[in-house]
Parts: structure tokens; sequence; C-alpha cells
């Protein structure tokens, strides 16, 4: 009889099959990180986006709204039913330009889309590829207790398909408080 003959390694069959479910499964995982990486860039350009809008809205929400305009001098001491010499009126007061805008009513009809985006005083410090494409500051009046207040909307879009948009109210909460 023929000496048995122990059996080392692996047939070139089994190699096949070894190779062809290790890539499958490289190939499955492959795909999977793509994803996730491209995902992750959006999140990114999402969060730089919503910082940017951020940014705006607190810009405005920061302003004071008054009775009367921030330059008149019954400002400080106006109420709903004063005669102002300067009433506050919707969008810049006198050719004011962003740098010198002193109440919240004024950002009302500011010119969009803001691209690049700047900060108050004309600083770039924005990513170049955002823009704001629309600025909003509308009267509405908050139920139950008929608060007039004034709504702000900001979107700011960004690179592929990016796009956040904010709201907030702005009411007058401290209408005498001229910084």
């Amino acid at each position: 009889m023929y000496p048995e003959r122990r059996h080392r390694g692996f047939t070139l069959i089994e190699m096949v099959f070894f190779i062809v479910i290790v890539g499958v499964a490289l190939a499955g995982l492959v795909s999977v990180l793509a994803s996730a990486m491209k995902g992750g860039a959006d999140t990114v350009s999402q969060k730089q986006a919503l910082a940017i809008a951020e940014a705006i809205v607190e810009e405005i929400a920061l302003k004071p709204m008054t009775y009367c305009d921030p330059d008149d001098p019954e400002a400080a001491t106006a109420t709903p039913i004063t005669v102002c010499t300067i009433p506050e009126a919707d969008g810049p007061d006198g050719g004011e330009t962003r740098a010198l805008f002193d109440n919240v009513n004024d950002y009302s009809g500011f010119t969009v889309p803001l691209n690049p985006v700047t900060d108050q005083s004309g600083t770039y410090s924005f990513p170049a590829e955002f823009s704001v494409s629309t600025l909003t500051v509308t009267a509405e009046t908050l139920q139950p207790n008929n608060v007039p207040a004034l709504r702000i909307t900001v979107t700011v879009t960004g690179p592929g398909s990016t796009s956040v948009t904010l709201d907030t109210y702005r009411t007058r909460y401290a209408p005498n408080f001229i910084d």
C-alpha cells in the first residue's frame, strides 16, 4: 500500500474562494466608509452654514427695538403713545449702511444675497463659498397677549445642497435701552 500523505496548505480552489469572499467583504466595507466620509463632509458644511446664520441672527437680535429711532432725543423715555421726532421705520434710516444700523428695523429690506458674507464692520471672517440668500425682518403679533414682535429669518447657502434657515423673534423687552 501507499503511504498515507498528509495534506498541508490549501488547494487552489480553496484559495480562489477565499480571495473572492474577502474581496466582496472589502468592497462592501469600502463602500460604507466612502458614504460615511461623504456624509461627514456635508455635516461640516451644515455646521459652518449654521454658525454663519447664528452670527447674522445674533447681530440683528442684539440691536435695540425701540419706539423711536435711537437717534431721537425721546428714545430713552419713549412709550407707545410718545410722539417721536424721528419715528422708527422699516429699513435703513436716511441712507444708513449695515455698519451704522442701530435698530432691528434697519435690517428690514436689507439687500441680499450677501456674498461673500461679512460681519457688520465689513470684515470677511466667513468661508467664501457661503452666502446669505435671504434675510427678512417682518412685523408680527405674538398671541395670546398681542405682543408686537419682529420675526427675523436668515437663510445661508453653501457648497452642494447646503442650506440652513434660522427664525427668531425680537420683542421690545427693553424699549428704552439705548447703548
